[in-house]
């Protein structure tokens, strides 16, 4: 399974008890962060995403980054539908992935126009775009049924991913 971890150019995650972590350079993986014993979910280790929940960790930052990662030593998965996470002992940084400001922007005009348009917001309270558990999604959106939901949230992981994989 592939993990993901979204950075500010700095390497520090936005769960700020995770410290800066060691960014790779041009051909090797960054070093492993130090081991933390005793993983607790939400508490204590290392937060990896599975790509079903990174369209809650992408809203719009300016300059953060999604980055491969991966895992060892003991872990706890956290499988909180659609969530598919894993907390570990040890992690590292593997390389970047192609997500920057641009494919961002792009990404969300796209689900813009597959729900109908509307203004783009930020936050998760008042009118227009608003980035969430189940998607990006708009107040005025025409998607009314949960099965057409689910088909734009299945949509949008599957584009999200190309995005993030250089495949767009």
């Amino acid at each position: 399974m592939t993990y993901y971890k979204v950075l500010n150019k700095d390497g520090r995650s936005v769960m700020e008890r995770e410290g800066i972590w060691k960014l790779p350079c041009e051909v090797l993986a960054g070093e492993w962060m130090p081991a933390i014993k005793n993983v607790k979910i939400h508490e204590w280790g290392y937060h990896l995403h599975a790509i079903e929940t990174m369209l809650k960790w992408i809203e719009p930052m300016p300059g953060w980054r999604i980055w491969v990662t991966e895992g060892r030593g003991g872990s706890i998965p956290y499988d909180a539908k659609p969530r598919r996470d894993t907390y570990f002992e040890q992690a590292r940084i593997l390389r970047p992935t192609f997500w920057n400001d641009e494919g961002q922007r792009l990404f969300v005009a796209e689900c813009r126009e597959r729900q109908g348009g509307g203004e783009m917001k930020v936050d998760l309270v008042g009118k227009g775009w608003a980035w969430s558990e189940i998607g990006l999604v708009a107040e005025n959106t025409k998607l009314s049924s949960i099965e057409e939901w689910a088909k734009e949230w299945a949509w949008q992981i599957t584009r999200l991913e190309q995005y993030i994989h250089g495949r767009v």
